[in-house]
């Protein structure tokens, strides 16, 4: 008998099943990285326009700072990036059936902050270039690379060592993509450490993507 049992024995799943599909894998993460890559398209293109229009200088003519500007933007986008991630969630989790584990709450607003974080990258860029093509070159380059690398399509313990020092530095979504996949696939919560990491750092890049893009725009 002990020569006839296979030497893995398979148990219960500690998170998931044992029939875990790819969907189910990539379903709770991949948004993350898709906001991320329309916001800074979104934001880039906005600001561009706005640029060439000559928005801008009738903004400071009437009297109003650049962080003044940047901030009334960013309660106009906060808007449009929640009813997003609304519309998303609700498109993933109840047309498609990927299955919600964890709050609800959570996971959105995770969505949310990744978009403004985007938008924030947006403001950036839109400062670094003049034409609307240029605009849309370099963010979807950017949005590309990082959904290829942040862990959303192929797992990051999967990746080479150095590649995903790479993911885990440098690439922002990489952090929020992990957490909401452990809220929605695993349905861990704010007290566990993927979700909480994931929070201080989308937290942080925020902090100093937006303070960079009103100190550029000051600059300028």
């Amino acid at each position: 008998n002990q020569l006839a049992r296979p030497p893995v024995l398979l148990k219960r799943a500690v998170f998931g099943s044992l029939d875990w599909e790819y969907s189910d894998f990539i379903g709770s993460s991949i948004l993350t990285a898709i906001v991320f890559l329309n916001s800074i398209s979104m934001t880039a293109m906005s600001f561009v326009v706005e640029r060439k229009e000559g928005l801008f200088e009738r903004a400071y003519a009437a009297g109003s700072s650049v962080t003044d500007y940047v901030l009334a933007y960013s309660l106009h986008a906060s808007v449009i990036f929640m009813i997003q991630a609304v519309l998303l969630m609700v498109v993933v989790f109840g047309i498609f059936g990927i299955e919600m584990k964890g709050n609800a709450f959570l996971f959105g607003l995770m969505v949310w902050l990744t978009s403004m974080v985007a938008s924030g990258i947006g403001l950036l860029l839109s400062g670094q270039v003049y034409d609307e093509m240029g605009a849309q070159n370099i963010s979807q380059m950017i949005g590309a690379m990082s959904v290829f690398l942040c862990g959303s399509m192929w797992p990051l313990n999967a990746q080479p060592v150095i590649l995903r020092w790479i993911s885990k530095s440098i690439v922002i979504p990489t952090w929020p993509s992990v957490a909401a996949s452990a809220i929605g696939a695993k349905g861990l919560g704010l007290g566990d450490e993927p979700v909480y990491v994931g929070y201080l750092v989308i937290l942080s890049w925020g902090l100093v993507i937006y303070l960079a893009s009103i100190a550029f725009f000051h600059k300028n």
